[in-house]
């Protein structure tokens, strides 16, 4: 497979030399007879360490790793409002990850990561519709999201949706069935197809234009799983912009059932976030913010219930730090943030995170929803701890953008209570070529 990974690699560099001025223009995508056809693509190398993360039986460890992703895209219309989109790609880990990390790179040869049909507006409908294997996200991947830009494999779905649009509201009902990741790096398209035992069924009804505030979701997430673990969350997202004061927030109940131990608990969770920000009217375009996160926690097993909130298929990273220590479970995330532009084309983004477990007898639960520490007696302290993140990207050249990051966590109560306790650090750089 790496040979594989070296002969695409190669490919998009020469490609690049060849389309580079013909793409400056077309703002990242290849179109031919009369935009009938396009073509896009993208090729990834990224290297990140990773020292004292913390595992699940209270030790810490340290990583270190290279992968890449080699993608190619084509969207083809044969007529106006019907189009056919086909998404090829190949990944590489180059250094399997600590056994003790949840994998956070994979190796899987050319395979499938997109092909379905779509329709726009036909017979001049207010309505759109899709079927077939494709990258999903919503509420900002917090609840539904595929990761892309981020993982060099990601999250995909088969299913289908619908979609009415008019001006004042959109509408959106779509079935999801995540596809199963197959981690022989040897298996070429070779992922099955409506594979996972549970199926997802979403409404997400958005509200346009309104006096007092730009938009509005609501929305209800049915999550059936084979083995009876239901799920159904609901909730309201009220965002928008005034003048220079942008805001967000959102509040997400959850219901329905959880077995553990053979006996079947009721499902009451709940999650909310708020986001808000000012930015000047400076070149620089610096933005300053503040967000809180919060997910419940079950601090009981007897009492027949389940309190613990479950983010379904969100991608997050980032969301509550970038060194990827935290799903929206069991947390209370204070988050200081800042991002301006110094330079033409040079994004700079500074924040620092305060987390606390809501309930100390659930556990710590990284950004891939696994288990990272746990006291099951509950006697910890809920402070985990505070990190620091420094992000640089730099765009150039039309098509390149480049990223440097810096994550330090200051170890808090919580880690010194559960296990080894050290402050650990995470760097990476990537080098980002997309058409």
């Amino acid at each position: 497979m790496k040979k594989v990974t070296v002969y695409l690699s190669a490919g998009f560099i020469m490609g690049w030399f060849l389309c580079a001025n013909a793409m400056a223009g077309d703002k990242m995508s290849l179109k031919f007879f009369d935009n009938s056809l396009k073509i896009g693509g993208d090729f990834y190398l990224r290297t990140e360490s990773r020292s004292d993360y913390y595992t699940q039986d209270g030790r810490t460890v340290s990583d270190h790793g290279l992968s890449s992703r080699q993608r190619l895209s084509v969207d083809y219309s044969p007529q106006k409002g019907v189009g056919i989109m086909l998404t090829l790609m190949n990944t590489t880990d180059w250094n399997d990850p600590h056994p003790s990390l949840f994998p956070y790179a994979y190796d899987h040869d050319i395979d499938i990561q997109q092909a379905y049909i779509h329709l726009e507006k036909p017979l001049n409908l207010p309505v759109s519709f899709w079927a077939g294997r494709r990258e999903v996200a919503y509420l900002n991947q917090r609840l539904i999201g595929h990761s892309y830009g981020w993982t060099n494999k990601p999250i995909n779905f088969d299913g289908a949706g619908v979609a009415v649009e008019g001006k004042a509201a959109k509408l959106d009902l779509f079935y999801l069935n995540k596809v199963l990741r197959d981690l022989d790096e040897n298996a070429s398209f070779d992922d099955d197809w409506f594979g996972d035992p549970a199926d997802l069924f979403g409404t997400w009804l958005t509200f346009k234009g309104l006096p007092l505030v730009q938009q509005i979701d609501t929305y209800l997430l049915i999550n059936n799983d084979d083995n009876h673990d239901d799920s159904y969350t609901t909730g309201i997202r009220i965002y928008g912009k005034k003048g220079q004061l942008d805001y967000d927030t959102n509040l997400s109940l959850q219901y329905g059932g959880k077995h553990i131990a053979g006996k079947r608990l009721d499902r009451r969770a709940r999650a909310f976030y708020m986001d808000v920000g000012y930015m000047f009217d400076i070149p620089q375009r610096p933005r300053i913010a503040v967000q809180y996160n919060y997910a419940s926690g079950d601090g009981d097993g007897s009492d027949g219930s389940y309190r613990s909130f479950d983010q379904l298929y969100g991608c997050v990273h980032g969301k509550y730090g970038l060194m990827d220590f935290f799903s929206w479970r069991n947390m209370h995330d204070l988050y200081f943030y800042t991002d301006a532009y110094p330079f033409k084309n040079l994004k700079m983004l500074c924040g620092v995170h305060s987390f606390w477990l809501d309930k100390t007898k659930d556990g710590w639960y990284n950004c891939y929803n696994k288990l990272q520490r746990r006291d099951p007696t509950g006697n910890a302290r809920s402070y985990v701890g505070s990190e620091v993140d420094i992000l640089l990207s730099y765009t150039f050249l039309t098509n390149f953008n480049a990223k440097l990051f810096y994550g330090h966590f200051f170890d808090g109560s919580y880690i010194k209570d559960t296990g080894k306790s050290a402050d650990a650090d995470y760097t990476y750089s990537q080098l980002e070529y997309r058409f």
